[in-house]
């Protein structure tokens, strides 16, 4: 009884702590969105923000249907081979999982450069966008990568790692690099902006893949090879229905956006997004 009760204020401390540290991040995340904002804003204008915006919402769309939600996937399975001290399994569905969704960030990436154009110019009547939304598009391997690794420090429980990577130093390292790019005199291209973005991710990539081999660097050995049909067959049908999920979440977080970009024009949505933080 004394074990149970000690179990339990253990988990309830662990509880608390974990909710201050995601709550001072998200404060902390709010605040950079703000600056950000700000700044294009304040350098760049509406036009050049909502710009921005059309080219990550559709990004946005491209990175949940590449991702097969196996990042979330990760988070609930994870968990459970850890309290079966299963390792081996962990690193068999972590290699597959990265294997896996470089093909499909490939693929993403290459099938939102090719649609640039008709997106850009058929549904937005925005020729400018098309540039934007091939560099954007860029992001998509990276960003698959940095949803992986986050996943596997939430199912390892490093929330404190977690919440610095994806609500700090993401924002930080986008500032950062449209800061550089506006110091070295490019205050009139707009495609910084989204430069900005795919550097930022690309170095928040990184920095998950240092902290997740420092912290759990046991479990990035390679897998044996068994026979881990079964295991791959209930992660993928866990992990599909996600897929479904994460694509109806994006068409309700981007649709007002969207239909702004195709009714509208990029100001309207600048002076919008702008707005709704």
């Amino acid at each position: 009884m004394v074990k149970e009760n000690n179990s339990l204020d253990n988990s309830l401390k662990l509880l608390v702590k974990t909710s201050f540290i995601v709550l001072i991040s998200i404060v902390i995340s709010k605040i950079l969105g703000y600056v950000f904002r700000i700044i294009i804003a304040r350098y760049y204008g509406p036009e050049a923000y909502g710009l921005y915006s059309l080219a990550f919402s559709i990004t946005l769309f491209f990175i949940a249907i590449s991702g097969f939600g196996f990042a979330e996937g990760l988070v609930r399975f994870i968990p459970g081979l850890i309290a079966k001290k299963k390792d081996d399994e962990i690193r068999y569905l972590f290699w597959k999982t990265i294997k896996f969704c470089l093909i499909t960030g490939i693929i993403g990436a290459t099938i939102q450069i090719g649609l640039s154009t008709f997106i850009s110019v058929r549904l937005f009547h925005n020729s400018n966008l098309s540039i934007l939304i091939k560099i954007m598009g860029l992001s998509i391997p990276p960003l698959l990568f940095l949803a992986i690794f986050l996943a596997v420090l939430r199912g390892f429980e490093k929330i404190g790692s977690y919440s610095f990577i994806y609500n700090i130093f993401q924002n930080i390292a986008r500032i950062g690099f449209l800061l550089l790019f506006i110091f070295l005199g490019f205050r009139y291209r707009t495609d910084v902006i989204v430069w900005s973005f795919v550097l930022g991710s690309i170095s928040t990539f990184f920095v998950s893949y240092i902290i997740c081999r420092y912290q759990i660097k046991e479990r990035f050995g390679n897998y044996k090879n068994k026979n881990y049909s079964n295991l791959k067959k209930e992660f993928f049908n866990y992990s599909l229905p996600i897929m479904f999920y994460s694509t109806l979440s994006f068409i309700f977080y981007a649709i007002d956006s969207l239909s702004l970009g195709y009714y509208k024009s990029a100001i309207e949505v600048g002076l919008y997004n702008t707005a709704d933080l």
